[in-house]
């Protein structure tokens, strides 16, 4: 028998009789790196390619991949006790007004499961609140035990956001909300913090110099902080499972409840979705897409894909993507089209391009604005609420806005820069499935870009992911080359959404 005893909120300690019942624990974790075969460590025979995801000295291994354990160990017909799993009593939750209304039920049902077991991820579509029930979970806790909380942010965009949600559902100012963003250390019992400031801030001085003791200073206030804290809230969770650098800030941390927050926990590969697994704890609830679609929360959609298909003009991948995506003149002229149509229709269209330079070339061909990193914060304000109270409209952004932002107004989301991450594209088209006064239809486009190896593979791995997390159903196809490309167009548009 195996006794696996839980020794934190993330971690449990094997306990064993036999060395060949530590092996099946062993093996239930080893996973061969992809491409491990190039790596110089194990060309040089200094490394076998597997990485581990255990403690072999503490035999000690995570909770949130302690299902492969499981499987692997009721395979080899050894049993399982399991001590120190017992939920936390929630008898003492009382939610808000703001969250007492039926069509709330699935966020207290969230915020419940999450207060039982303390850490894990909640995953939440877009649009399905995720940062109200972050919220609420911090009114919660403060109320009852008064811990101090960090909410965890990447995006400037959503840092705003999230502070003003937090302050509305905690009925105070926004200046009490503590603040850890660029030169601003400013705490308070809630807080809300960027990664990459807290990354910075964490970083010991190199040398002497008039501002190294400012430096030591905020890197004490800190580190204080992150012991006191009791509460962390991490956003945009999946996108931690690629940087060890960013895993290793989080594990500074030793809350008391950790809360992770996403819409997508899966990557395309295997080795970063078990980091996620492993830094978190697994996911604790799960609300379905489908479910806030049936529920009217979220509008309903489809996906539109262009066919493209053009002549080989080379392997050099930045060469290719300059030529192929940015300078491709049927590719840019269908999008042209596609504008005009929706300027015609009065349909809400907003552009998402990962390039610069291609977001420029486009809105000046158009005449419409272009948003990106290095668009003054007050003017993306500005022009994103000029955007979304309009009639209609066309907005171009670069992938600043691929997630966090909210943007229910619009109608139509168009991804013009490819690419193969599922992860992304679903964070791209959820920034359009939001409903809105007299919005509650959504429409999805990207390109099939037929060309070399290169892009061909990218653009059957976005078909999969919509084909996996939306429906073959509600995917349809246009040919830009087609003579009559611009009537259907505008036909189909007329049938979706008039």
């Amino acid at each position: 028998m195996v006794v696996l005893n839980r020794i934190n909120l993330l971690y449990v300690k094997v306990l064993f009789n036999k060395t060949e019942e530590w092996k099946v624990v062993e093996k239930s974790l080893s996973f061969l790196m992809p491409g491990h075969e190039f790596s110089s460590k194990f060309i040089d025979g200094y490394w076998d390619g597997y990485l581990r995801f255990y403690n072999k000295r503490e035999k000690v291994v995570p909770i949130g991949l302690l299902g492969y354990v499981e499987k692997s160990l009721s395979r080899s017909g050894i049993k399982v006790l399991k001590r120190g799993f017992g939920d936390k009593g929630v008898d003492w939750i009382k939610f808000s007004a703001k969250f007492v209304g039926k069509e709330r039920d699935y966020q207290r049902d969230a915020i419940s499961a999450f207060l039982r077991h303390r850490c894990g991820i909640i995953k939440i579509p877009t649009r399905g609140g995720k940062t109200f029930v972050a919220a609420e979970t911090i009114r919660l806790i403060q109320k009852e035990f008064g811990l101090i909380t960090v909410f965890v942010t990447d995006s400037s965009d959503l840092f705003y956001q999230v502070t003003k949600d937090i302050a509305d559902i905690l009925e105070c100012s926004q200046e009490e909300i503590g603040q850890i963003k660029g030169e601003s250390l400013f705490i308070r019992p809630v807080n809300v913090a960027m990664t990459q400031t807290i990354q910075s801030i964490l970083k010991r001085p190199e040398k002497i110099d008039k501002l190294f003791y400012q430096k030591r200073e905020r890197r004490k206030t800190l580190l204080k902080l992150i012991k006191d804290t009791g509460v962390l809230i991490v956003d945009e969770i999946h996108e931690y499972g690629r940087s060890r650098a960013r895993q290793a800030m989080l594990k500074k941390f030793h809350p008391e409840y950790f809360m992770s927050l996403t819409a997508t926990t899966e990557k395309n590969d295997l080795i970063t979705n078990l980091n996620i697994l492993e830094l978190t704890g697994g996911i604790v609830y799960d609300i379905s897409e489908k479910m806030l679609e049936d529920r009217n929360v979220l509008a309903k959609n489809r996906v539109l894909l262009l066919f493209n298909d053009s002549e080989d003009i080379g392997n050099d991948y930045r060469d290719s993507f300059g030529k192929f995506i940015i300078n491709n003149e049927d590719r840019n002229n269908s999008i042209l089209e596609f504008i005009g149509i929706c300027k015609k229709l009065s349909i809400k269209l907003l552009i998402l391009s990962m390039s610069k330079k291609h977001g420029r070339l486009l809105s000046e061909k158009s005449g419409d604005v272009f948003i990106h990193g290095e668009t003054p914060m007050e003017q993306r304000l500005q022009e994103k609420q000029r955007f979304l109270e309009g009639v209609g409209g066309v907005l171009f952004a670069s992938w600043i806005w691929k997630k966090g932002i909210t943007l229910p107004e619009v109608q139509v989301i168009m991804n013009i820069s490819g690419g193969l991450e599922q992860s992304a594209l679903l964070q791209i088209r959820g920034r359009g499935l939001g409903v809105s006064e007299g919005k509650d239809l959504a429409l999805f486009v990207d390109f099939i870009d037929d060309f070399t190896e290169y892009f061909n593979d990218h653009s059957l791995k976005r078909i999969e992911t919509y084909e996996k997390f939306i429906g073959e159903d509600k995917i349809d196809v246009m040919d830009i080359k087609s003579t009559d490309f611009i009537t259907e167009l505008e036909q189909y548009l007329k049938g979706f959404f008039l």
